[in-house]
């Protein structure tokens, strides 16, 4: 309940829930900027070794962070999507309708 998924595929340090433990917030964002570099290599490497070459690293960046909250936990943090395709098609899973008014765009949630 630390860190959570934002919608390009990376981790991001909850700050509000660490406000009053200065070692342990830095500690899990160092975590997280080693684990985020190598996910970073990871699409990076990716990209390259695609043959599409309208392949981006910000189209496989979007396609993993959708893996992963379609793949979402219960009690697992999330920032969905931006407005468009990939919301409205995650906003029909089980996942996003168990969601209900928080499921809005670009928000911040935690799966129930």
């Amino acid at each position: 309940g630390l860190v959570g998924e934002n919608n390009r595929g990376y981790l991001e340090v909850m700050v509000k829930k660490l406000e009053k433990d200065a070692d342990l917030k830095n500690k899990i964002q160092k975590l997280a900027a080693a684990e985020n570099a190598d996910r970073k290599a990871y699409y990076k490497e990716t990209v390259r070794l695609s043959n599409d070459s309208k392949i981006t690293l910000t189209t496989v960046e979007g396609v993993y962070a959708m893996t992963r909250l379609n793949r979402a936990k219960k009690g697992e943090s999330f920032q969905l999507p931006d407005k468009g395709e990939d919301f409205e098609k995650f906003r029909k899973t089980k996942i996003g309708m168990k969601l209900g008014k928080e499921c809005v765009p670009k928000a911040w949630v935690t799966i129930k």
